[in-house]
């Protein structure tokens, strides 16, 4: 979907934060994002003085990980407290629509309270600063969609309820 904006004089003030950066950010990123590869943690940032650098807030964006409907979850540097994460900023349609950014964080919310072992951690969410996002845990190793593509097509039962269970 494309945005159609005016001068960014008439527009910045009808626009909710963020939105701007975000429309940046999803200019510049990559062409598209990565189907299966997970990324490994030892990726290195650009460097901050590169005019390519990407940074919300404290984060520093290294790639993408993957998209859904609403948002866009990047490989990020945490660099306050100096760990990798992955970052999940919101699509500009999103931003535009006050249901919607009311829905992201209501994710946040419910996420920052759920504490499992096969769940990722939530440590920090944002409305406040240039973009909003929630920044959580990074699990390497790939997707569900990963595991079933190196493994069994089909699966018993068992290891079905086991893996429901977790």
């Amino acid at each position: 979907r494309q945005l159609q904006m005016g001068s960014a004089a008439e527009t910045s003030k009808d626009l909710p934060p963020g939105v701007h950066q975000v429309l940046r950010l999803l200019a510049t990123s990559h062409e598209s994002l990565p189907e299966s590869d997970a990324p490994s943690t030892e990726d290195t940032v650009l460097d901050p003085s590169s005019s390519e650098s990407i940074s919300i807030d404290r984060f520093q964006l290294i790639r993408p990980l993957g998209q859904g409907g609403y948002g866009v979850v990047y490989l990020a540097r945490d660099t306050l407290l100096k760990r990798v994460v992955a970052l999940k900023l919101p699509k500009p349609h999103v931003l535009l629509n006050s249901d919607l950014r009311q829905r992201f964080l209501r994710e946040a919310r419910a996420a920052s309270n759920l504490h499992h072992p096969h769940i990722a951690q939530v440590y920090d969410a944002s409305e406040a600063s240039d973009a909003s996002y929630i920044a959580c845990e990074f699990c390497d190793g790939g997707s569900l969609a990963d595991w079933l593509d190196r493994n069994e097509t089909t699966l018993d039962s068992e290891t079905i309820a086991r893996l429901l269970s977790q």
